[in-house]
């Protein structure tokens, strides 16, 4: 997995052979009311959409859950973007936020 900083959002690639994600997270300062924004990047049009929006952002969610969990803290997600012609199976998305959230705790501890 690769993770890069593009302010303000964050990403993690992850390409495992044939199989590719991208998941990008936004940061929310303080608790936001209702769900995330919810984006899909157009990556190449001429590809089927093989991912549903509702189900990546509620892996999403789950991942952030299980980081916020570990890291006994709290990261609120103001928006969620993805490549909705990624690769299945939509599970992936959670193992990626949760790797993306304990990468930013680890890289805003270190600046303190």
């Amino acid at each position: 997995m690769q993770f890069t900083d593009e302010d303000p959002l964050y990403r993690v690639v992850r390409i495992t052979g044939p199989q590719h994600n991208l998941l990008r997270l936004q940061i929310a300062p303080e608790p936001t009311e209702g769900e995330p924004a919810l984006e899909a990047l157009d990556r190449d049009a001429g590809k089927a959409v093989r991912l549903d929006g509702g189900q990546v952002a509620a892996q999403v969610m789950r991942g952030v859950d299980d980081a916020c969990g570990e890291l006994a803290t709290r990261y609120h997600i103001e928006k969620i973007q993805y490549v909705a012609e990624d690769t299945p199976p939509v599970e992936v998305y959670r193992a990626l936020a949760r790797q993306l959230v304990l990468w930013i705790d680890k890289a805003r501890r270190a600046e303190r």
